[in-house]
C-alpha cells in the first residue's frame, strides 16, 4: 500500500501552524491580492478564532485582494505604520489588562 506523501505533508504542517499558534497572543493576516484563496491561510484563520485570539488583518501597499471568508467580518488595516502601531498597542494592551492567555 503506498502512502500519500501530500496527505502526510499536509498533517505535518497542520500540526506545525496549530503548534505556532497556541503560542501566540494575537494573530495578524496580511491580505495580498490572493491571500483569500489559500487554504492554508483558511486553516489558520479557523484554528485562530477556535482559540478566541484577537485578529488583525493588514492589507499590503497597492494590494486589492479581499480577506479570506471566514475573515469577512474583521476589519482590514491599511499598510500604514503609524496607524498599525497605535491599534497593536492598543491591542497588547487590552490583552495584558485581561491577562489573555
Amino acid at each position: 500500500m503506498k502512502k500519500n506523501l501530500k496527505d502526510e505533508s499536509d498533517t505535518i504542517i497542520k500540526s506545525e501552524i496549530v503548534t505556532m499558534i497556541e503560542r501566540c497572543k494575537i494573530c495578524i493576516f496580511v491580505v495580498g491580492a490572493d491571500t483569500h484563496n489559500s487554504p492554508w491561510i483558511d486553516f489558520e484563520a479557523r484554528k485562530a478564532k477556535e482559540l478566541g485570539l484577537p485578529i488583525f488583518l493588514v492589507r499590503l501597499p497597492k494590494e486589492k485582494g479581499g480577506p479570506p471568508k471566514i475573515l469577512k467580518e474583521c476589519l482590514i488595516y491599511e499598510w500604514n505604520s503609524k496607524s498599525l502601531k497605535a491599534e497593536l498597542t492598543k491591542a497588547f494592551q487590552l490583552i495584558n489588562r485581561h491577562k489573555i492567555k
